[in-house]
């Protein structure tokens, strides 16, 4: 019955968008509705299977929030929002023991996490397309009780009924936020770029051995530890796409991230060949001022894989021969299409 009404709900929504005006590319819900589709289709083993629609911006169009990952260690939230009439993914933050919030307000979102009594408050802002992170508030110590903030409403991946959002609700979350940062103090770090690097990587190098006396090391999303933890990388072997200064860029379980150099892991270009393409004929670049897409297929209706920042350089495979589309080779290995109007191929 469940799926029965599921399946009206995402009819009347998609025959709702299309009578409406609206009902152009530029209309969020309708480039919102195939992720949701997308993440309801790989739901299998997923620890969260809710998503959430919130302004972060308060520009009046909202974003997209799916939780993503198998357990509470590898759990993140991405974070989805409108670029030249498509969606892309703005960024992919940690969301631990956590809930997303929203902060009547003020234009940010809260995430907070608590974890034997340990809590942390993370604002997330928007500001031209680029996501910031500020740690809002910090236990020092073991608390006994967590401040209890509203959480954002959720809808199972399988509900469309999330994409009816007409704007913010009232949640109270800010007199708690005042309150929680009045207990802590203030906290240490300041702002910083989630997802955001000038370095591009379009092969992979060689292989990283973690040999970690913890079990694991710590990947970031950029160069700097206080950006805020992407995620935990294990003792094994890992692909590694490249290397700037100190830091090493690991591709683990579907992540690409930065691992400081230190003597707990050991770094070998022996397994470059195995990762290495054949067939290159050129490479391609993005000639946009905004993000693009990567699809998985040679068209814009074909699964998202990835969104890429503009200026970014990728070793091109190949050229579709029926729609002109670019097979480029991605940081994490995997290979993707591009269209031909947003990049430009040097060949050689």
């Amino acid at each position: 019955m469940k799926r029965i009404v599921s399946i009206i709900l995402t009819c009347m929504l998609s025959a709702a968008l299309c009578a409406a005006p609206a009902c152009a590319e530029q209309d969020w819900r309708s480039a919102y509705l195939p992720l949701i589709d997308q993440a309801n289709a790989n739901r299998a083993g997923e620890l969260n299977t809710e998503y959430f629609v919130y302004d972060i911006d308060g520009d009046g169009v909202p974003e997209l929030l799916i939780p993503r990952g198998t357990c509470e260690a590898d759990s993140m939230l991405r974070i989805y929002g409108m670029e030249n009439g498509e969606a892309v993914l703005r960024a992919e933050v940690s969301f631990s023991h956590s809930v997303a919030c929203g902060v009547r307000g003020m234009n940010a979102l809260l995430v907070h996490a608590g974890h034997m009594g340990w809590e942390c408050g993370t604002l997330y802002t928007l500001r031209s397309g680029v996501v910031y992170s500020e740690i809002a508030f910090s236990s020092t110590q073991e608390v006994m009780e967590y401040f209890e903030f509203t959480p954002l409403p959720g809808y199972d991946f399988a509900d469309a009924s999330g994409l009816t959002w007409s704007g913010n609700s009232d949640d109270g979350n800010l007199d708690v936020l005042r309150r929680a940062q009045a207990f802590y103090g203030p906290a240490a770090g300041g702002v910083s770029v989630v997802g955001q690097s000038t370095d591009t990587f379009s092969a992979l190098i060689g292989t990283v051995q973690i040999n970690a006396a913890s079990g694991y090391v710590s990947m970031y999303p950029q160069r700097d530890e206080n950006a805020g933890l992407l995620r935990h990388v294990y003792n094994g072997q890992y692909p590694c796409a490249g290397r700037v200064d100190d830091w090493y860029v690991v591709l683990c379980s579907g992540y690409l991230g930065y691992v400081r150099s230190s003597s707990e892991f050991s770094f070998t270009s022996d397994g470059a060949k195995t990762y290495s393409p054949s067939g290159v004929i050129g490479a391609v670049a993005v000639n946009t001022k905004d993000m693009i897409n990567v699809r998985a297929g040679n068209n814009k209706d074909t699964d998202l894989v990835m969104s890429v920042c503009p200026d970014a350089m990728f070793l091109c495979l190949g050229v579709d021969p029926q729609t002109g589309w670019y097979q480029i080779l991605l940081p994490t290995g995997q290979t993707g299409y591009v269209s031909p109007k947003l990049t430009h191929l040097s060949e050689g």
